[in-house]
């Protein structure tokens, strides 16, 4: 998998006063793992598919940044790109 990482990081607003940073597969993978349940949807699914194919080389950091960016657009938590 390489480095992992992807530039520029990305940030996500998580909560009223909390920022999560991701700038590698792992931080993706972890915000993921950390998203509430109860906004999964299509979106979700799409970036856990290519955190997982990230993982194994199937798809570049640059990739899974750019699905990242895609779902924190469409969750409306984006905060810088």
């Amino acid at each position: 998998m390489a480095t992992g990482k992807f530039s520029p990081m990305v940030s996500i607003r998580m909560g009223q006063d909390t920022i999560r940073e991701a700038d590698s597969i792992r931080d993706v993978d972890e915000i993921m793992l950390d998203w509430p349940q109860a906004r999964r949807g299509d979106f979700y699914r799409r970036v856990r598919e290519c955190v997982e194919a990230a993982k194994r080389g199937d798809a570049s950091p640059a990739e899974l940044r750019e699905v990242f960016v895609a779902f924190a657009e469409h969750a409306q938590v984006l905060v810088a790109r």
